[in-house]
């Protein structure tokens, strides 16, 4: 695939993911469309290897965007620069935390839209025995008729490697 740049920063809170959180040391990146897959890539982990004139430069990094205008295996970084370049990537283990970072938008007794970070990218989840569907944003959402989401609501989330 090839590297391209969309920018520094840190947390890509307005990119597609609405992801606001990045390990230490590791960079953003975004991925083609058919890759990203709908959202469900969203904190996956990547180790890519950038070759440039002046040599390779290797990433940890966090996919936290789509890039529609990305082929299949590109990479689009959060990094400063111009240019593209050749670029392999594969999926790693996101670093172990000892607590994930959950959030709602939106919620309510009848209707849940959770996010889940600092655990790499998510299969699954569930809400109070319900199965949560995902959108495109990286959050997952579930829906109660009885609406009792709110109260003493138990979620369970699945992951993937990475």
């Amino acid at each position: 695939g090839h590297a391209t740049y969309y920018g520094a920063g840190g947390a890509g809170v307005h990119g597609a993911c609405s992801q606001d959180f990045v390990y230490p040391g590791y960079v953003t990146v975004a991925m083609n469309t058919a890759q990203y897959n709908g959202g469900l890539v969203c904190g996956a982990c990547v180790r890519a290897c950038i070759t440039k004139p002046s040599g390779r430069e290797c990433y940890n990094a966090i996919v936290d965007n789509e890039c529609p205008s990305c082929a299949n295996n590109d990479l689009d970084f959060g990094l400063a620069g111009t240019g593209i370049y050749p670029v392999n990537w594969t999926y790693i283990q996101c670093p172990y935390r000892s607590s994930l970072l959950i959030s709602t938008q939106g919620s309510n007794g009848y209707y849940g839209k959770i996010k889940v970070q600092g655990s790499g990218a998510l299969t699954g989840l569930t809400a109070r025995g319900i199965t949560a569907t995902s959108t495109h944003d990286g959050f997952w959402v579930v829906n109660d008729g009885s609406g009792n989401l709110g109260c003493g609501s138990s979620v369970t989330a699945s992951f993937t490697y990475g």
